[in-house]
């Protein structure tokens, strides 16, 4: 369908920027776009849906507030060092809290938000979402603190609406510089191990600056994006687009027209 995003007929918010319009084709299943104060454009924000790997937003936030120093040293165990994706960690390895935030959020490592999980508490997925709760997101239960689907974890699937990871991101860059500073990374290394963003769009749209993408096949392509040229604050949530290039397509088109892109 064609969405108008600000005609009162075909979506729900329909404030500024008159001159928007978008094609929902497959390009995304939910699209919020909002400032610091207000969302500006919605369509489907309260669907529930696979979250993936924006479940690690949370997870860094509950590291952030259940850990004194940065600096403590985690060892990796067996069970962590065998969970797919991301930077390979090896049993025994020690590794800073610094250090797996870092490998987290920039590499998506599953194993680093395991290990962080396990270092933090017992209870870690109860702090999620108690955390979830505190900062008003409504329609977000997790189940894991990295996002795989239940066929890896044997446990239920992290899902959350558009409008509750548009609270989220905000909450995460205006709470934790620590964290808003590893997530605006396109590149860095930890030890002798040098990692790139998944984020794609760091470097390639001028002043995005975070946060997390995530993918697998139930929740297809996520991505919540910080943007900020220093006049404007911008978040944008795009999920369930069917291929990653629809996200830095449509994000270029929203920005161009937002904050003069070439």
């Amino acid at each position: 369908m064609r969405c108008d995003l600000y005609d009162k007929n075909s979506c729900k918010y329909t404030e500024g920027l008159s001159y928007l319009k978008m094609e929902n084709n497959d390009i995304y299943f939910s699209y919020l776009l909002a400032d610091n104060d207000k969302i500006l454009v919605g369509d489907n924000i309260d669907k529930k849906i696979p979250l993936a790997s924006l479940t690690k937003m949370m997870t860094a936030i509950v590291v952030m507030d259940n850990v004194k120093n940065l600096d403590d040293k985690v060892c990796i165990t067996k069970e962590v060092s065998q969970i797919p994706y991301g930077v390979k960690l090896k049993e025994n390895e020690e590794y800073t809290v610094y250090d797996l935030l870092r490998l987290m959020l920039i590499r998506s490592t599953n194993a680093a938000a395991k290990a962080l999980q396990d270092y933090v508490s017992p209870n870690f997925i109860d702090l999620m979402n108690k955390k979830a709760k505190e900062i008003g997101l409504k329609d977000t239960t997790y189940f894991t603190s990295y996002g795989l689907p239940p066929k890896y974890t044997n446990t239920g699937m992290d899902v959350g609406s558009a409008r509750d990871m548009y609270v989220l991101s905000k909450y995460l860059i205006n709470n934790y510089p620590i964290l808003k500073d590893i997530v605006s990374r396109k590149y860095d290394e930890v030890g002798d191990k040098k990692i790139k963003n998944t984020n794609n769009l760091l470097g390639v749209i001028e002043n995005v600056k975070g946060i997390k993408t995530g993918f697998h096949n139930a929740s297809k392509y996520n991505i919540c994006i910080y943007y900020n040229n220093n006049q404007k604050e911008l978040y944008e949530i795009i999920l369930g687009s069917d291929k990653p290039s629809h996200r830095i397509d449509l994000t270029r088109a929203v920005f161009k027209e937002l904050g003069g892109l070439k």
